[in-house]
């Protein structure tokens, strides 16, 4: 799977850093350095030896880790803007979009988040917004949004498979309707 992880760069040496992930992932590496930060494309599918790896490295430098890994390979270039604007706000450890919009107390540019999760699902903010209201209950929902049941299932289907978010969580229906309000 296509993937990019970005570190805040606090590294003195981040040659040794790119070296340690290269020989986790191979040659498929690119790497994007600056000042600020250590952006990696590359192609892995196990997100939790990547972010494993940068914790481990972390506590092994004494360097404070920051860092973002993508959770959708259809749409890298969106989410890497999201991402960069995210870790801005991020305290130390690794995040992936659930677990670093759930940290944050407060979160900039919601509507352009929320695009990025709803993309192609057919559910909009009113959708969340009013099946949360309706305590996530498919058949109170559908009967106040006039929408059959077998098709607020399908649609929420739909967006767990495109999105990895699950608005029968209660965690994932909070950070959707914390975005969509």
């Amino acid at each position: 799977m296509k993937r990019f992880t970005i570190l805040m760069n606090y590294f003195d040496d981040s040659k040794m850093v790119i070296d340690v992930f290269k020989s986790l992932v191979g040659n498929r590496l690119e790497v994007k350095e600056d000042e600020k930060y250590l952006i990696f494309d590359y192609e892995f599918d196990n997100i939790d030896d990547i972010n494993n790896l940068f914790l481990s490295l972390g506590a092994e430098l004494m360097v404070n880790i920051i860092g973002y890994t993508s959770s959708y390979e259809d749409r890298l270039k969106e989410e890497k803007e999201v991402a960069l604007e995210l870790i801005e706000s991020l305290t130390s450890g690794m995040y992936d979009i659930k677990s670093a919009l759930l940290s944050l107390d407060e979160i900039k540019n919601k509507s352009r988040i929320l695009e990025l999760i709803l993309e192609s699902s057919g559910i909009d903010a009113e959708f969340i917004r009013s099946f949360s209201e309706n305590n996530l209950n498919v058949s109170q929902a559908s009967k106040n949004m006039f929408i059959h049941r077998n098709t607020m299932n399908y649609k929420i289907e739909k967006l767990y498979e495109l999105s990895g978010f699950d608005l029968k969580s209660f965690i994932d229906a909070y950070i959707l309707y914390t975005l969509a309000k």
